[in-house]
């Protein structure tokens, strides 16, 4: 259910740690955390078990840079990232945010200004009618109608890598998921629980050779979900 909650708490943007999971993205890395450089939150890369040189870049610019030893997938980098925050730098929020270049940098502070005015749990939402291809569209209308009719709340662009939240909402919907279908199991775990959360919209940024969501990958979804709805 969309918050409604209006209330503010003092956040610092020393306590707002900024997770960006990272596999193989030497391509894009030095860019985005360049258009970063005078963000005031701090930035926290995981490297996925790239086997380029996404590590050794973020190194170089970045204050904090974890390391998977192997490629454990998505899901378990954000985890990586979300733990280390919370616990190691006694964050009280972390936002998420994709390492390719396809989140605007400059739209931390909207994300920030969120939390700051009591938003916990916060959803990053691109416009659909612009650049999107077909598919991708189709793909996620479809995971939200599949979850609003599973678990009786809508949430738009589950997808989308660009979402906030504080660490007791964290704790709500800790993920078991270490892939690509942690996004999908964070919505899962919001409806259950009714957690309310505030949405944003976010620019549609996409690049050539992003790779289009296929028929598989839908049906893959919904029997996820379907599993969920049993287990959860």
């Amino acid at each position: 259910m969309p918050s409604r909650k209006k209330s503010t708490f003092l956040l610092r943007p020393t306590d707002v740690a900024v997770i960006l999971p990272a596999y193989n993205e030497a391509r894009y890395i030095a860019k985005v955390l360049k258009k970063s450089k005078k963000i005031p939150f701090t930035f926290v890369v995981v490297d996925d078990g790239s086997n380029d040189a996404t590590y050794q870049i973020a190194t170089q610019l970045a204050p904090y840079v974890l390391r998977h030893k192997i490629n454990l997938g998505k899901g378990a980098a954000m985890k990586t990232g979300a733990d280390f925050a919370f616990s190691e730098l006694h964050a009280k929020a972390v936002i998420f945010m994709d390492s390719d270049d396809q989140h605007d940098p400059a739209e931390l502070f909207t994300f920030f200004d969120a939390l700051a005015k009591g938003h916990e749990l916060i959803f990053g939402v691109r416009n659909f009618a612009h650049t999107m291809p077909i598919i991708k569209v189709l793909a996620n209308r479809f995971a939200s109608v599949v979850v609003y009719g599973l678990f009786g709340t809508y949430i738009p662009d589950i997808p989308s890598g660009y979402k906030a939240m504080t660490k007791k909402i964290y704790r709500k919907v800790q993920w078991q998921a270490s892939n690509y279908r942690v996004e999908l199991e964070i919505a899962v775990r919001t409806s259950r629980a009714r957690l309310p959360f505030h949405q944003i919209p976010i620019k549609t940024i996409y690049h050539q050779h992003d790779k289009g969501t296929t028929l598989v990958d839908v049906f893959m979804m919904l029997f996820h979900v379907i599993l969920w709805r049993i287990r959860l």
